[in-house]
């Protein structure tokens, strides 16, 4: 478990990042697991979920660049930041061992997880095609 350093600021993700816990994403876009391969996602638009923790140098950079592809798409998907404390019951639907931070990619027919060691603007344009 992470925990919060004293001292850290919270992340500031400004224009079109919805910052949430697990249990609102899931109500929200009405996502379920139906079994180990399939799942009902029905908000009207893609999503991308940001999982972070404020006290990770590195997702405070990866932050930034969310936020910058956020303020050129939000008009056609819904972006999300989730804390990693609080991603907890979404982490059930993608097992996983990956560092921070992470990015959930999800829309009606597919959701795909990265966790790179650092993405561009450019690199996550490429994933919204």
């Amino acid at each position: 478990m992470l925990t919060l350093l004293a001292g850290c600021s919270s992340i500031d993700f400004g224009y079109g990042v919805r910052r949430a816990d697990s249990e609102t994403f899931i109500d929200e876009c009405r996502f379920s697991k139906v079994d180990s391969e399939h799942f009902v996602y029905k908000n009207t638009r893609p999503s991308i979920v940001f999982i972070y923790s404020d006290a990770v140098e590195h997702c405070r950079r990866q932050a930034q660049v969310f936020s910058g592809v956020a303020a050129t798409y939000s008009d056609g998907i819904f972006f999300w930041a989730i804390e990693y404390d609080e991603a907890q019951s979404l982490l059930t639907y993608f097992p996983t061992t990956a560092r921070l931070p992470i990015y959930l990619y999800i829309n009606q027919n597919c959701a795909q997880m990265f966790a790179p060691e650092s993405t561009s603007i450019s690199d996550m344009k490429k994933h919204i095609g």
